[in-house]
């Protein structure tokens, strides 16, 4: 599997999202997602993503490449595509089978009762019901319609 992420940046970009009710002005960024905690005065954590596809001589610092994200939108790629060849990531919104959901990471359920972990799709309508992404999306394949940060299209 690539371990890839995605999150957005305010860096640059002219793309608006929601994030816990306030609005951001940015763009999403892919590739390789880490943070850093400073224990100075005071603890905090910053979030950053290095940009897939970029070459890094030794020589050059990080912090030239790093880019920081929102914590809250960064979500891992689960390795599937949609119909269209589209990346799914942790937070897309999906149509599949005439029904909306969102991709999650974490502990589920399935309709038989068993536990697991893994992605897995939420579903708007089916609150019952939690899917693995790789069995639902196996004999029809879903699309990807934005994600839990952008208005609903």
């Amino acid at each position: 599997m690539e371990y890839l992420f995605r999150g957005f940046t305010t860096e640059k970009g002219e793309q608006k999202i929601i994030v816990n009710g306030k609005e951001y002005q940015g763009e999403w960024v892919y590739g390789y997602y880490f943070c850093l905690h400073h224990m100075d005065n005071r603890t905090h954590i910053h979030h950053f993503i290095i940009p897939e596809n970029i070459s890094i001589p030794k020589e050059r610092p990080i912090g030239e490449i790093q880019i920081e994200v929102i914590p809250e939108t960064v979500g891992q790629f689960t390795g599937l595509t949609d119909k269209n060849g589209k990346k799914i990531f942790a937070g897309d919104r999906i149509f599949w089978n005439s029904q909306y959901g969102v991709v999650k990471f974490g502990d589920y359920e399935t309709s038989d009762g068993h536990k697991k972990l893994g992605f897995y799709i939420d579903w708007d309508f089916l609150c019952w019901l939690s899917e693995s992404i790789v069995i639902a999306t196996k004999h029809e394949p879903c699309e990807v319609i934005g994600n839990i940060h952008e208005e609903a299209q």
